[in-house]
């Protein structure tokens, strides 16, 4: 199992601590003020999705153990509209890999069970049918679909369902294969079986907890919901206040983002020089003949010193030695020049385009709109988008068109999505996807992963891959953090040769 995997977390434990703060507010009250700072679009896009949210089918895993396949479970739950996920935990707690699970685990509510009595009475008080998988079930997938609320019941990783918990299941299903295999991953089945078991159903939560899932959703995706809120006079108090202080990871957390904790539940290794000096023992060696004395050289005699002159020599010595100590304290030795602040020295705009350098202020960050807001020289800031030093991103309205953000370095390599460059530039969003990762929020974003940028020529081409049904011409906006100043402009783009493409250079 992958037990050493950096960015884990117990998402049981911080959904219970955002749970409890937001039952002392007025959930109705905390959605109205916060959804003032996004667009109708982001509204409308939380609301539907909730909307479509299930109580009617759910996922009970039997004390999984690799953060990694929980994770994926959690992510496909969130993928099919389950608003559920329970966990039997068992001997271990419920560990999630958030690299995996990509933000799924903030709108997916994970109820972690002691037992196995608990868990059964619980499902079954809410009218769950309890349907375990297995090779060779009577049910195939299409028959979930017909069973009013389902209970899907997935086994560990090595030991499967426990007999406790498969003798609580009425049925069984399987999953045709016709290849060599016996078996898929858990979180494979989960996929293929919730895809069948959701395919058609209406969304059914109630109206009071859709609020309540509309107002976290504002929480934890507006900036500085915590601030906005306590201007109005209501204090969210922050889930992190209660957690215990994470150990450090071997990699420091980028300016931004969340601390992370290791996924093992193993103790972690005493660092480097932590022994004590009494528990150092010495490398045995084998023995081995016995080793023979070098023979001492004999020196050659030296010529007698006159009288007194060996004792004035060390005497000077010891006092050239005294003074250049004396003159080396009373020397000033001038500390390094400073760096130079890291800014363009050029910048080439296409023909008819207007260059913002000048930043004013207009309260808090907004997110996905490619600008500073608060003037602080961070692009969308606490939006979930990597910053750095060096940091090019666009941002379009509309959803439909598919705009590309190309940028090359100084030695013309092209920033890809999760491949740095060799200068250290790498994308993390490309916009609109199949998967809905960008859920209608067009951002594109390439920044600097680490150390200094490379000196020379930054080409960033803004291109319309697609216009689709978009009307064009599609204003785009285009920021450039460089250093600790962000810079601005607005494109038009339409589907000629002539206006599909913008180019800017930076030359660092």
């Amino acid at each position: 199992m992958r037990r050493s995997t950096p960015n884990c977390s117990f998402v049981a434990q911080e959904q219970r601590r955002l749970l409890a703060a937001l039952d002392s507010l007025d959930v109705a009250d905390v959605a109205r003020i916060l959804e003032e700072f996004v667009t109708n679009e982001r509204r409308a896009r939380l609301r539907g999705v909730i909307a479509a949210r299930l109580d009617a089918v759910t996922v009970a895993m039997d004390a999984p153990h690799d953060p990694h396949n929980g994770a994926a479970v959690l992510r496909s739950c969130d993928a099919f509209g389950l608003q559920r996920l329970h966990i039997i935990e068992r001997a271990e707690q419920f560990l999630v890999s958030n690299t995996v699970s990509r933000g799924s685990e903030r709108w997916v509510d994970v109820r972690t069970h002691a037992s196995t009595e608990a868990a059964v009475a619980e499902l079954r008080a809410s009218g769950h049918e309890l349907v375990a998988t297995h090779p060779e079930g009577e049910l195939t997938p299409r028959d979930l679909s017909s069973i009013p609320r389902l209970a899907l019941v997935l086994g560990n990783e090595r030991d499967g369902i426990r007999p406790d918990l498969a003798a609580a299941c009425a049925r069984a299903v399987r999953v045709p294969m016709r290849g060599f295999a016996e078996s898929l991953n858990v979180s494979v089945t989960a996929a293929i079986l919730l895809e069948h078991a959701t395919n058609g159903r209406p969304g059914d939560l109630p109206e009071p907890y859709q609020i309540t899932l509309y107002a976290r959703a504002l929480v934890l995706t507006v900036p500085h919901a915590a601030e906005i809120l306590a201007a109005r006079g209501m204090r969210l108090p922050c889930p992190s206040e209660e957690r215990r202080p994470l150990p450090r990871s071997r990699a420091a957390p980028s300016r931004g983002s969340r601390p992370r904790r290791p996924c093992s539940r193993r103790a972690a290794p005493a660092p480097r020089g932590s022994l004590k000096a009494d528990n150092m023992q010495p490398p045995m060696r084998s023995p081995g003949p016995p080793r023979r004395e070098p023979r001492a050289r004999r020196a050659a005699p030296r010529p007698p010193a006159p009288h007194g002159l060996r004792a004035r020599l060390a005497s000077a010595a010891r006092v050239a030695t005294a003074l250049a100590l004396l003159l080396a304290g009373c020397i000033e030795v001038p500390p390094p020049p400073p760096r130079p602040p890291l800014q363009p020295k050029d910048i080439k705009v296409p023909e008819g385009v207007g260059l913002e350098i000048a930043c004013t202020p207009t309260g808090v960050e907004l997110c996905f709109d490619a600008r500073d807001n608060n003037c602080n020289g961070v692009i969308d800031e606490g939006c979930g988008l990597h910053t750095g030093i060096l940091q090019f991103t666009i941002a379009w309205e509309e959803p439909e068109a598919d705009v590309d953000l190309n940028v090359y370095d100084p030695a013309g390599e092209l920033a890809r999505v999760g491949e740095p460059t060799a200068s250290g530039l790498m994308k993390d969003r490309d916009c609109p996807r199949v998967s809905g990762e960008c859920q209608e929020q067009n951002v594109e974003n390439v920044f600097l992963t680490e150390g200094e940028p490379a000196r020379g020529r930054y080409r960033v081409v803004v291109r319309l891959d697609k216009l689709n049904d978009a009307t064009a011409p599609i204003r785009v906006r285009l920021s450039a953090r460089v250093g600790q100043r962000s810079y601005s402009m607005a494109l038009d783009l339409s589907p000629s040769a002539a206006t599909e493409e913008k180019s800017v250079e930076f030359t660092l």
